[in-house]
């Protein structure tokens, strides 16, 4: 299933943090139904690399993500004081901490 969708769909794949661009595309020999030859890269640029399924033609591109430098203090304190956490923490995480009223959270943070 795996491969067929690699075959049939573009995919875009974000790295993560410590986790240099070079190291997720050396990986794509591991993919599924994937082997020497399977990929080709059509374009390399800082911070981003292109490769192409030979057969299909679809295309996987990775890109490096920018860390945040965001503390978890600064986090919990900016909950307990009802603040917006919107764009600090994955919505699953947010919604997590939300629903569970962890750190004294309010279910409606103020749009800080």
């Amino acid at each position: 299933e795996a491969g067929r969708i690699l075959e049939a769909c573009h995919l875009i794949v974000g790295t993560r943090p410590g986790h240099p661009l070079n190291s997720a595309a050396s990986r794509l020999s591991a993919l599924p139904e994937s082997g020497p030859g399977t990929y080709t890269r059509v374009r390399r640029e800082p911070g981003r690399e292109e490769w192409r399924h030979t057969r299909s033609g679809s295309r996987i591109v990775f890109f490096e993500l920018t860390p945040r430098n965001v503390a978890s203090t600064d986090v919990r304190e900016k909950i307990a004081r009802g603040e917006n956490v919107e764009n600090l923490l994955p919505p699953e995480v947010e919604s997590y901490i939300m629903n569970h009223r962890l750190y004294n959270a309010r279910s409606n943070p103020d749009p800080g």
